[in-house]
This record gives C-alpha cells, sequence and structure tokens, in this order.
C-alpha cells in the first residue's frame, strides 16, 4: 500500500483553526504561524490583537508615542485588524496621563475599535501621595469615555485609580462586570457624566476599594433610585484585606441573594483562599 502525504492545504479550514487557538497566549508562534501561511494568518491575527495595551513611561513619552503611531499604521494599512481587538488597555501616571484624550493618533485608534468589550484602566505609580488620577476629569469623560467607550464596553477593569469619575460607570448600557482594585471614586455631584442608567452587574472583582463601592451603593436620584443593582449577580471574587471588605461583600451577598452560581473569597495578602460553587 503506498502511503499519500498530506499537506497543510489538505486541512479544513476549521481544523487550522483549531490548531491556531492553541497558540492562543504565544505571540511569538502567533507571528511566526502568520509568516507560513495565509491559512494560518486571520486567526493568528485574531489572538494577537485581541488585546492591546498602551501605557506611560517613566523615561518619557517618546516610546510610547512610536507604539502608537506604529499600531496607527498598521490598522490604516489593515482595517480588518481594528476588529479583533476585544480588550484595549491603558496604563498611565498622575504625570502623563492626559494623552488620553490629547493624542490625536490614539483617539484615531480607539474610534476605530467597534468590536471594543473590554476596557481596563491602571495607575502605574500608585506608590505616590493619594491624589486624582486624573486631574481634567471632564475631558477624560467628553472627550475619551463618552464617545469611544461608553456605548461599547461591557467589561471595565480599575486598578489604583484615585478620584475616578463616577460617571464613566454609570454611563454604560452593555457594563455587566465591573472590576474595583485599590480605587476611590470622585463625589457624584462633582463628577462629570453623572450617572444616568442603572448599574447591573452580573460579575464583581473587589479589593480594597470600601469608599468607591459606597459611593456606587447609595448614589440614587430620581431617575435611578437604585443605581447599584447587583439582584442577577453570578459571579463575586473577592479579597477580604480589611473589616471594611468584609462590610462591603456582605451588602453584595445580601442583593445578589441566590443568584451567585461562582463565589471566590481570598483572606489577606497570603493567597489563602475559598472557592464556593453553586448551581
Amino acid at each position: 500500500m503506498t502511503g499519500q502525504s498530506t499537506s497543510i492545504h489538505d486541512l479544513s479550514q476549521e481544523l487550522l483553526d483549531e490548531i491556531i487557538d492553541h497558540l492562543h497566549d504565544d505571540k511569538h508562534s502567533l507571528s511566526a504561524c502568520c509568516e507560513v501561511s495565509t491559512s494560518f494568518q486571520r486567526r493568528a491575527q485574531q489572538h494577537i490583537f485581541r488585546e492591546i495595551t498602551f501605557k506611560s513611561n517613566y523615561r518619557g513619552p517618546a516610546h510610547r508615542i512610536i507604539r502608537t503611531r506604529h499600531f496607527y499604521n498598521i490598522v490604516q494599512n489593515r482595517p480588518h485588524i481594528a476588529n479583533y481587538v476585544r480588550r484595549l488597555e491603558i496604563a498611565v501616571t498622575p504625570s502623563d496621563n492626559t494623552w488620553i484624550y490629547e493624542d490625536d493618533t490614539f483617539l484615531r485608534i480607539v474610534s476605530q475599535l467597534d468590536a471594543m468589550e473590554e476596557i481596563s484602566l491602571e495607575n502605574l505609580d500608585y506608590s505616590r501621595a493619594p491624589g486624582p488620577t486624573f486631574e481634567d476629569s471632564i475631558s477624560l469623560v467628553n472627550k475619551f469615555w463618552q464617545p469611544f467607550v461608553q456605548a461599547r464596553v461591557t467589561t471595565v477593569c480599575l486598578r489604583h485609580m484615585i478620584r475616578v469619575p463616577l460617571g464613566i460607570v454609570g454611563n454604560c448600557p452593555r457594563l455587566n462586570s465591573l472590576t474595583l482594585f485599590s480605587v476611590s471614586f470622585d463625589s457624584p455631584f462633582s463628577a462629570p457624566g453623572l450617572p444616568l442608567l442603572p448599574l447591573r452587574l452580573d460579575s464583581l472583582d473587589y479589593f480594597n476599594s470600601q469608599s468607591a463601592f459606597w459611593r456606587l451603593k447609595i448614589w440614587t436620584s430620581i431617575e435611578v433610585p437604585q443605581f447599584l443593582d447587583m439582584r442577577n449577580l453570578t459571579r463575586l471574587k473577592c479579597r477580604l484585606w480589611k473589616e471594611a471588605d468584609a462590610q462591603c461583600i456582605l451588602q453584595v451577598l445580601i442583593q445578589a441573594k441566590n443568584t451567585i452560581k461562582t463565589l471566590d473569597v481570598n483572606l489577606g495578602d497570603n493567597g489563602q483562599g475559598l472557592n464556593f460553587y453553586s448551581s
């Protein structure tokens, strides 16, 4: 019996895609696959560009500017790439964050991310003395968040952010998953973009954000008598670092009642955790 050799072109596209999917977290291998065959290229690019990051640099803005222009050239030459982006990660310092709403090239990129569903904002310089992460909250909301983010995202992740405008989580009609990691919100009465829509969460990740939680919990208005709505919460992940954290989580559990299916509790900073699953 004579064996027949099989080339890559004999495999179905579905099988090729499955092969590439196994490399989803290996960008070096994914980049190599793009050079091997056009059959690999589309699926590999979907993984490569699923998550993109822009961040401040302590040494100055040069590296960020170069990276921004490089990615802008990519989406200009290959517009389909922008549709692969699902998550946008932004990391700033208190002394270098105005580029989020002033850098026209960056804003042009974000305007093309029609498929974006997740956004992460992180303060890199969280060891600094407390102060607002964004000095110009109005520009952050009006020039960046409202036109490009709030109507798209289902997931918002905030890390080490001080006095974040409360309106950025209150005006996202699709938002159902929220991460608060060492976060505080600005006063509802001074924050631009006041909450107009109830925040109905399916998933909550919480750590050391007592003041942020209570801002969300107590904020009410004539239009929104119950702003923070956790009656359909199915997933809760939290780290209990202080007694005040336990008080916040107790309020979540009281409102969520029997809807939570996954409960992940970590105690302190020692990594000990308790995981609870219910049907």
